[in-house]
């Protein structure tokens, strides 16, 4: 498997893009790969680029990517990449594939899930899920006990949804669905809205 040149790390503002190397080409060409792999769900998308020097080359790089996908990038000089992150749960792992029936798998960390988790697959993940496709077996995030966390999925569909030990269950609801819907908890019970909404009352 090919080896990142980067992390993404996703906060309300912005994704963070944490760059490993100093192989400008090289990251440019994944971090465009990255944006392709999904271009629906990083539509309207701002991406802050943290631990490169910012340079004429690299403005220049990003600004033929803007011209070509609708996101928008910053090169945030003020924040230093930190190596130690690399093994913190605070990190977004992104994975390009779908989960299948019978397939269950755990991610140490957050993780975004460019694909599907059909029917009878499950996801589990230490930090939070977000989904870029639909969401029709088990989300578990804060597995096995963490409460601050939250799933997100552009459909969620005959879903079962686990925060830390908290259960709930989402019923057909893709056909009626017109953007991203998140799953968060608060005073001890799942809650689901839209993206919209959420950020709307801050929670």
């Amino acid at each position: 498997m090919k080896r990142l040149t980067f992390q993404a790390k996703g906060t309300k503002k912005a994704v963070e893009i944490h760059v490993k190397t100093e192989d400008l080409s090289l990251f440019i060409s994944q971090f465009e790969e990255y944006i392709k792999a999904n271009l629906d769900f990083f539509h309207g998308g701002k991406f802050e680029i943290i631990g490169i020097e910012s340079s004429l080359d690299l403005e220049q790089k990003l600004s033929e990517l803007e011209s070509k996908y609708p996101i928008t990038t910053k090169v945030v000089t003020r924040k230093k990449f930190d190596p130690t992150l690399l093994n913190s749960t605070n990190f977004t792992n992104y994975h390009l594939k779908t989960i299948r029936s019978g397939q269950s798998i755990t991610y140490d960390g957050d993780v975004v899930l460019l694909g599907d988790v059909n029917s009878g697959g499950e996801i589990r993940a230490t930090g939070s899920i977000t989904i870029s496709g639909t969401l029709r077996g088990i989300a578990h995030c804060g597995y096995p006990n963490n409460n601050q966390c939250f799933i997100i999925a552009s459909k969620m569909n005959s879903t079962q949804l686990r925060i830390g030990e908290n259960i709930s269950s989402v019923g057909s609801q893709s056909f009626f669905q017109k953007e991203a819907r998140i799953a968060y908890l608060k005073e001890n019970e799942i809650k689901i809205t839209s993206i919209s909404e959420w950020q709307k009352r801050g929670e």
